[in-house]
């Protein structure tokens, strides 16, 4: 049961990690290309 518990845990921690990951890297990106429109005018 602890077990299972602790598994299900990481398990959550691990999506909600990846899911700001992906965030964070679209975000990024989405900045860089602002920044490059920026300095191609």
């Amino acid at each position: 049961m602890v077990n299972n518990q602790n598994d299900y845990k990481k398990n959550v921690f691990c999506k909600t990690q990846s899911k700001i990951t992906a965030l964070y890297r679209k975000n990024n990106a989405r900045e860089k290309s602002l920044s490059g429109m920026v300095f191609n005018r």
